[in-house]
């Protein structure tokens, strides 16, 4: 039985300047789910597979966020997307998704349709849209507006980042810790009065708690 989204292991991976990796754990029952998808995840028993990723790395199969807003679907879905803010209270997202030529015609079908359904738009109830809407129209409203958005829960509460040899990461169960990764480092381009500036004083990947 698949377990419930908020159930699987998770793996977070933080980068300088933004960058990040979140998303599921590479677990036996997610590498079945994910051979059901793609068909062959041989390509992590490589040996330069497993020197290029080192041990953190082998353990992750998570969406990568390149700063500031391109994001690469988790291993299987082949897909790219970049959000294009068009103001502030609307985004715009373009996505590519990519399939080997070489797979067989049924396959390619599968794997092709599978991550539209899955991230598209068209996929997204409307009452899920509709309560997107509700929610950014709420922060201009005439009693949210003059308040500052609260960003501050969980925070000092997460696990500890590890370091055994390798990058910094952090196990836990469906999280934010990418996302107020990206909002920390956001605010450090914004206030950078150059890239000397940028390099001096970014925010250094953390090594507590978040």
């Amino acid at each position: 039985m698949r377990p419930r989204q908020p159930d699987q292991p998770q793996i977070v991976l933080l980068g300088e300047y933004g960058h990040a990796l979140s998303g599921p754990e590479w677990t036996p029952e997610l590498k079945a789910q994910m051979e059901a998808l793609s068909g062959d995840s041989s390509w992590r028993e490589r040996p330069e597979t497993k020197a290029e990723l080192g041990p953190i790395g082998l353990r992750a199969n998570n969406h990568p966020h390149i700063f500031p807003n391109m994001w690469i679907t988790t291993p299987g879905w082949a897909q790219v997307s970049l959000r294009i803010p068009r103001g502030p209270l609307a985004t715009e997202i373009w996505w590519f998704t990519f399939v080997d030529r070489s797979m067989d015609t049924d396959l390619r079908k599968k794997i092709s349709s599978a991550p539209i359904h899955q991230f598209d738009q068209r996929a997204c109830s409307s009452r899920k849209m509709a309560k997107t809407g509700a929610r950014a129209r709420g922060t201009v409203g005439t009693v949210a507006k003059p308040y500052p958005l609260n960003y501050a829960m969980n925070l000092g509460r997460g696990p500890d980042h590890r370091r055994r040899g390798g990058p910094p990461y952090i196990e836990a169960r469906v999280n934010e810790h990418a996302q107020l990764w990206h909002y920390r480092s956001w605010a450090d381009w914004m206030a950078a009065d150059s890239w000397a500036d940028l390099k001096a004083n970014h925010t250094q990947v953390p090594s507590g708690a978040v």
